[in-house]
C-alpha cells in the first residue's frame, strides 16, 4: 500500500510540474459550472468565480458510497482504491 502512495504521488507531482510551466492555472479545490462559461470554486471557507472561454476540470474523483444496506461489508464490490490495493496484493502474492 505505500509503495502504490508512493508511486501516485510522483506521478501527481510529476504532472502539476508537466503543466504549471504551460500558462496554466492549478487550483486544488471544489468546482461546479454556475453558466457554460463560469465556475464556481470552493477551497477551505473561500469561494471565488472564474470566467474563460475554456475550462477544463480534471477530477480526482473521490468515491461516492451509496446508502445500500451491506454495500460497505461485502468483499465482492469495491472503488477503485480498493481495487488498486486487491490487485496490487495478488501481485505481490505471485512474486512478480
Amino acid at each position: 500500500m505505500a509503495e502504490k502512495n508512493a508511486v501516485t504521488s510522483r506521478l501527481n507531482e510529476k504532472n502539476y510540474a508537466a503543466i504549471s510551466g504551460a500558462g496554466v492555472d492549478i487550483m486544488d479545490a471544489e468546482a461546479h459550472f454556475l453558466s457554460n462559461k463560469v465556475i464556481e470554486i470552493t477551497a477551505g471557507d473561500e469561494k471565488e468565480e472564474l470566467t474563460a472561454e475554456t475550462i477544463v476540470i480534471n477530477t480526482g474523483a473521490v468515491s461516492n458510497v451509496l446508502p445500500i444496506p451491506g454495500l460497505t461489508e461485502t468483499e465482492h464490490v469495491y472503488d477503485s482504491t480498493g481495487f488498486q490495493n486487491k490487485c496490487l496484493g495478488m501481485w505481490k502474492q505471485s512474486g512478480k
